[in-house]
């Protein structure tokens, strides 16, 4: 019975993942390539596949979270923050879809981003600090 716990029917990258904020929100999101953001508003989250990738666990390690009116324009101009994710590992943009307007979109990037306590948000938030 473990065994058949322990298998996926489809690649955690080709699915839907539902990750939770602080306030305890679901979201779902959809694994995109790094390099390939949707011409679309919503929050987007630079991630990595997690060190420990056993299946009970949180397959996605979130290194960045974002939100855009469309992620096509923004995420080519984040060259910095995609290059410090590169080097941590980044290899998707997780993208919750969001045309529900830029309240609501910081809203929901700010819940998640207290939920995950991802290492480039604190780098970005000490460089606007500076």
């Amino acid at each position: 019975m473990i065994g058949a716990q322990n298998t996926y029917s489809t690649l955690p990258c080709e699915s839907v993942v539902a990750l939770q904020g602080a306030s305890r929100d679901i979201y779902g999101f959809t694994a995109f390539p790094l390099d390939a953001p949707p011409a679309v508003a919503g929050i987007f989250i630079f991630a990595r596949p997690a060190d420990d990738a056993r299946r009970d666990t949180l397959y996605w390690t979130p290194l960045y979270v974002g939100e855009a009116g469309d992620m096509a324009d923004t995420v080519p101009g984040l060259r910095d923050v995609a290059a410090h994710a590169r080097k941590l590992g980044a290899t998707h943009l997780l993208v919750h879809f969001c045309s529900r307007g830029e309240a609501a979109r910081a809203e929901k990037a700010r819940d998640l981003s207290e939920a995950f306590r991802p290492s480039l948000n604190r780098l970005d938030r000490a460089a606007d600090a500076a």
